[in-house]
């Protein structure tokens, strides 16, 4: 199921896009074992003054434990998570949140420009019963973007950080900065 009341495309700037979807292979194939899979994503876009839109998106991943590797969620990369590399890590169940600023400036570089920040937190895990609140992680990332006749080109980067409880004079771990690169619409 899929609802879509976006303005435009890309870079909308007003609507809610929402995609749910629930897999199932009951039927068993010569060695195969059957397997359910289930995931559902909310993006809301909301313009203020013309030039300034805020966009929550939350996406939530279930299955069961017999969900081969190959049909599993990823996580990392630009439209992802910021500071992972794109399908950084795999598992059965994912949980990220985000939330991005983006501003279209007066000046244009040849054709529409946007400067975008985003702050990511999330996690993936392979079993549900490993999942806890303290392998969260955090992301946080900004981008340039065009909008060209070829589709929207990006140039980014981000760097993921988490919170340690274990050390008490440096909580804070970081992690690299990831820089990346895009054009075209992702899928």
């Amino acid at each position: 199921t899929k609802v879509d009341n976006l303005d435009r495309f890309p870079f909308p700037r007003e609507g809610v896009s929402m995609n749910f979807f629930y897999e199932s292979a009951l039927v068993r194939v010569k060695d195969n074992v059957g397997f359910t899979k289930m995931s559902f994503q909310y993006e809301g876009y909301q313009t203020y003054f013309g030039r300034h839109t805020a966009r929550p998106k939350i996406l939530f991943g279930f299955a069961d434990e017999t969900l081969p590797i190959t049909e599993q969620f990823s996580l990392g990369g630009q439209n992802s998570f910021f500071g992972l590399l794109e399908d950084n890590a795999r598992g059965r169940q994912l949980f990220v949140a985000s939330l991005e600023y983006r501003y279209q400036p007066p000046l244009r570089i040849f054709f529409d420009t946007y400067l975008k920040a985003r702050y990511d937190f999330g996690s993936i895990w392979t079993v549900a019963e490993a999942i806890k609140l303290s392998d969260l992680r955090h992301g946080i990332g900004l981008s340039l973007a065009l909008d060209t006749p070829i589709g929207p080109v990006e140039f980014s980067v981000g760097r993921s950080f988490f919170f340690r409880k274990e050390l008490l004079q440096h909580p804070l771990s970081l992690g690299p900065f990831v820089f990346y690169f895009s054009i075209g619409s992702p899928l």
